[in-house]
C-alpha cells in the first residue's frame, strides 16, 4: 500500500483504476483529492482513500457536546455548541452550532429549573439531522457543568442538586452533572 500527501484537485488516477473513498471523488472519469490529506493506494484492492491532515469535527447523533445556554423559552433552551467530546478528547468547533434542548429531553426537571441563562452543559445529540441540533441532557453525565450566579456573575458551586453563589449567598436549583467543576 503506498502513501502520498495530496493537496485538494490533484488527480489521483481514473475510474477504471481506483475506486474513491474518504476524501476523494470523481470527476469526468478522474480520481481526485478533495482535502489536503494523506493518499492510501491499495493497488491489489483497486482503492484509492484520502485522509486529510486536519479534521472539522461537527456533531453527529450520538455526539457528547459542550454548549453555552443562550435562550430560554417556556418549552426549550436554545445553546451554542462549541466543542464535541471523541475518543476521550474535546474537540473544538470552528464554528459553534444551534442546539436545542427540549423540556422533555431536560430530565425530570421543567427547563427554567433545568438550566440557565450563560450556563455551561454537557449533552447528548439525539437528532439525525441539523443544525440546530436536538441534545439531551438526561442522565447522570449530562447536565450543567459549569454556572454563573445570576446576580454578582460569580462561579457557583455544588450542594447536592443546588448551585449556591459564595459570594453573595444565592442559591438555585439545577440539572447538575456529576462532572460539575
Amino acid at each position: 500500500m503506498d502513501r502520498v500527501l495530496v493537496v485538494p484537485g490533484e488527480e489521483l488516477g481514473t475510474e477504471e483504476e481506483y475506486e474513491a473513498r474518504g476524501h476523494a471523488h470523481i470527476s469526468d472519469y478522474r480520481v481526485l483529492s478533495s482535502a489536503i490529506g494523506i493518499a492510501h493506494f491499495n493497488r491489489s484492492l483497486h482503492v484509492v482513500h484520502v485522509v486529510p491532515v486536519k479534521h472539522h469535527y461537527y456533531p453527529a447523533f450520538n455526539d457528547v457536546v459542550r454548549c453555552v445556554v443562550v435562550s430560554i423559552t417556556g418549552r426549550a433552551a436554545i445553546m451554542r455548541c462549541f466543542a464535541v467530546e471523541r475518543d476521550d478528547r474535546v474537540e473544538y468547533l470552528k464554528y459553534p452550532v444551534t442546539g436545542i434542548v427540549p423540556s422533555i429531553f431536560s430530565g425530570e426537571h421543567s427547563i427554567d429549573e433545568a438550566v440557565g441563562i450563560g450556563d455551561v452543559v454537557r449533552g447528548r445529540v439525539v437528532s439525525r439531522k441539523g443544525p440546530p441540533f436536538t441534545v439531551s441532557i438526561g442522565g447522570f453525565a449530562f447536565g450543567v457543568v459549569s454556572a454563573m450566579c445570576p446576580r454578582c456573575r460569580g462561579h457557583m458551586r455544588r450542594r447536592g442538586s443546588h448551585l449556591y453563589c459564595p459570594r453573595c449567598g444565592v442559591s438555585v436549583k439545577r440539572k447538575v452533572s456529576i462532572l460539575y467543576i
